[in-house]
């Protein structure tokens, strides 16, 4: 079920960003490598790189993946019902399909961009009690997140390019769970918060996306 989730979300993006892609070069095998391009980039996704294609001078699809660690997406911490947890972001895993369109064609003007499309995720986030009686974890995924936002990208030169991209994915409902470390912690869970890992997980409904980005475009 994910596996077909994943595949029709892939198609209504590709099938949105033929909508913007007329005229377009797909179908000239001259113009095709020019209009490739290929970067890295790191922000609050983690670290990774990103593939382009120019459908058009107006529209771009972008395929990409990030992960590794980035410190204070939501912040170092988190208070829930009176007790503070410290966040650790070093499990993230992105794949993104997104469709860039610059809607104005004015030069300086057509730096800017808007964004969107999705997010295929398997993240976790590892928590700690203050007093470290409590551990565990939230985890996003693997689910395949809507993504909005939008950009600024600046040439440097006919090759080079930078960029910068804000959004935000909406993850919905997230995973937590938690253990106890000692018989405190325990006594905790077992008391007035039982639902103390349902509302860690709603702490992370929504995901900030900052990123920048340099790329080389053939």
């Amino acid at each position: 079920m994910k596996t077909l989730r994943i595949l029709a979300v892939t198609a209504a993006v590709f099938a949105a960003g033929s909508t913007f892609a007329a005229p377009s070069n797909l179908g000239d095998p001259a113009l095709s490598l020019s209009n490739l391009s290929v970067g890295v980039e790191a922000g609050t996704t983690g670290y990774g790189v990103n593939f382009g294609y120019a459908v058009n001078p107006s529209t771009s699809l972008n395929i990409g993946w990030a992960g590794g660690s980035f410190p204070n997406v939501h912040g170092d911490s988190l208070n829930v019902d009176h007790r503070k947890y410290k966040a650790n972001y070093s499990d993230l895993q992105n794949t993104s399909i997104v469709i860039k369109y610059s809607p104005l064609s004015a030069q300086y003007y057509n730096w800017f961009n808007v964004q969107f499309g999705t997010y295929i995720q398997d993240s976790s986030i590892k928590l700690t009690s203050n007093d470290r009686s409590i551990v565990g974890k939230v985890s996003t995924g693997p689910s395949v997140n809507p993504y909005l936002g939008f950009g600024f990208a600046p040439k440097i030169d006919d090759h080079w390019g930078v960029n910068v991209d804000l959004g935000v994915i909406y993850q919905g409902q997230q995973q937590a769970k938690l253990r106890a470390t000692n018989a405190a912690g325990q006594a905790y869970l077992d008391s007035g918060f039982p639902g103390e890992d349902r509302n860690l997980a709603d702490q992370y409904k929504w995901a900030p996306v900052a990123k920048a980005g340099v790329s080389y475009r053939f």
